[in-house]
């Protein structure tokens, strides 16, 4: 269920081939908005009416030869996955930057995008309210944790494909603009080699994680540090901090002497921009005569390790499996 049913603003009540809302106020209805995707179905929106059922608004959405993203992605492979995605998210960023409609008000529940099979072509779901009833950092956390979701359930995608999306996806300190970006240069990228990467291979092409120096995990849906990869004279055990509870995956890999976490994405080496309570500079790891160390520095909200909390600005030991807590959000260690 997406963002904009659980607000209560609108309801379900498809019945049959198309797909159906009720306004829970009529006067949350847009005019405008309305007029818009009317005159923009042919380019990028479902094409719609609205009608009255009981004295309240309804929208029909007629779908009923549409194809779902949902039912169309086993047959894609990672190339025609890859120009879906680019055309998603361009549709979603034209839509945010159009001065009469607001992305927040589109369902991306992924049985509710529709794909033309032959030019994959993205055809969306707008609803025309005056208002967003979701935050836009709300919507935009769905669609990147929806979409990690999407492509590790799709085996059909490539393990390979599936890593480089997803660690992108995951990177929370990436724009939606830049998202799309590194996505058209990864496909222009692909379309000039004979083959992709293979796994655990740093990339080098404009515009990738390895662009910037960073290693690619080979774990899908990860969210990277901007940490060095280990070298095969470091006898450094690499720490592996991975959330418990968080809207985006988190799995930094620890293997320098000196590891900072926090949310300040230009200063710190593992970047965790989904939590406000967590401080720009939090914390760090600290690899002292073969163990690792946890320091806080300074937090306003506190580090804690197994729920006790630390004082600041001294070295406490951790050890594999052991939970941290920055702020209200949960991590393990594991060594």
């Amino acid at each position: 269920m997406s963002e904009l049913i659980k607000s209560g603003a609108v309801a379900d009540v498809t019945r049959g081939g198309n797909i159906a809302y009720l306004l829970s106020d009529n006067d949350l209805f847009l005019l405008t908005g309305y007029k818009v995707i009317k005159n923009q179905h042919q380019r990028g929106f479902v094409n719609c009416a609205k009608v009255m059922h009981n004295g309240q608004i309804k929208m029909v959405y007629f779908t009923e030869t549409h194809k779902s993203l949902l039912n169309l992605i086993p047959s894609f492979d990672g190339d025609a996955f890859l120009s879906v995605l680019i055309n998603l998210l361009n549709g979603v960023i034209g839509i945010r930057n159009n001065g009469f409609l607001l992305c927040q008000n589109l369902d991306l529940t992924f049985d509710r995008i529709f794909v033309d099979s032959r030019t994959l072509a993205v055809s969306l779901i707008y609803l025309p309210l005056k208002q967003a009833v979701v935050e836009l950092s709300s919507f935009e956390n769905e669609l990147r944790t929806n979409l990690i979701k999407l492509i590790t359930g799709t085996p059909s995608l490539g393990e390979t494909d599936a890593n480089y999306l997803c660690a992108d996806l995951s990177n929370g300190s990436l724009s939606l603009d830049e998202l799309l970006r590194r996505f058209r240069e990864r496909r222009t990228n692909r379309m000039g080699t004979a083959a992709a990467p293979s796994q655990g291979d740093t990339v080098t092409t404009a515009g990738s994680a390895g662009s910037r120096g960073e290693h690619v995990s080979p774990q899908p849906g990860v969210f990277r540090g901007n940490s060095a990869r280990p070298t095969a004279s470091n006898a450094q055990p690499v720490l592996r901090f991975a959330s418990l509870n968080a809207p985006l995956p988190i799995n930094f890999n620890v293997n320098k002497p000196e590891f900072v976490i926090g949310s300040n994405v230009n200063v710190v080496d593992g970047p965790i921009t989904f939590n406000k309570a967590i401080s720009r500079v939090h914390c760090k790891f600290e690899y002292v005569d073969q163990s690792y160390y946890l320091v806080d520095l300074g937090s306003a909200n506190g580090t804690f390790i197994n729920k006790l909390r630390i004082p600041p600005s001294q070295r406490h030991p951790v050890k594999n499996g052991d939970v941290v807590r920055l702020a209200n959000s949960d991590f393990m260690i594991q060594i």
